[in-house]
């Protein structure tokens, strides 16, 4: 495995222009997707091989309002349940502060891709990902939606465009889970407030 990823960097450096910073991540992309802890790798491996492991979140455009949307998009998913914790959101915030100029090739590997793995795990994680079934029932025969993210992903990633309308269209639609969001909604507010009153001290309560 090692002697192969050797292989792929050595031909995507040798491939590179003169001072092709692109050339340089593309490489590291290679080495770092063994390296860091990704929830969704192999998606996000597939996702790359497709696109030449062409960086997604480096371009000749500055990412940084992109990258902070991103950032609020999985805070504001703390309304589904979901916390941002498990989504790299310390060190995207960390790399977030610094202009791509000042980060190494290797950093910028790492931020692409723990952004697309993020991307790619609240994608997941709203597809019905984040349990499996199956675990629980012995009978569950219900096909996970898991598997048709990468194309719809993939087509927002390389756009640019139309991200979160496409996780949008993730989010269950079902009455069931909206009801489950509004009282999420409503205890969270309960907590905000205090949460409920204590009962005094006195002699224990008997039916």
């Amino acid at each position: 495995m090692r002697t192969l990823i050797a292989v792929m960097i050595a031909g995507i450096i040798g491939s590179s222009s003169p001072g092709d910073d692109i050339g340089a991540i593309r490489a590291h992309l290679i080495e770092r997707l063994s390296i860091d802890e990704l929830a969704s790798r192999a998606h996000v491996a597939e996702f790359y091989a497709g696109r030449d492991w062409i960086p997604v979140w480096t371009t000749d455009q500055p990412a940084h309002a992109l990258i902070h949307s991103v950032l609020f998009y999985l805070d504001a998913a703390r309304a589904e349940g979901i916390e941002p914790g498990g989504f790299h959101a310390d060190d995207l915030t960390s790399l977030a502060h610094f202009h791509d100029r000042r980060l190494s090739p290797v950093d910028l590997a790492s931020r692409d891709l723990l952004l697309t793995d993020a991307v790619f795990t609240l994608a997941r994680q709203f597809a019905g990902a984040r349990i499996d079934p199956a675990m629980l029932y012995d009978r569950w025969e219900t096909p996970s939606r898991d598997a048709d993210l990468l194309a719809p992903l993939a087509a927002a990633l390389d756009s640019g465009r139309l991200l979160f309308e496409t996780l949008d269209a993730l989010r269950p639609d079902d009455p069931g889970y909206a009801g489950l969001r509004e009282s999420l909604a409503r205890y969270r507010a309960y907590e905000a407030d205090g949460g409920w009153p204590a009962l005094p001290d006195g002699p224990a309560l008997r039916p």
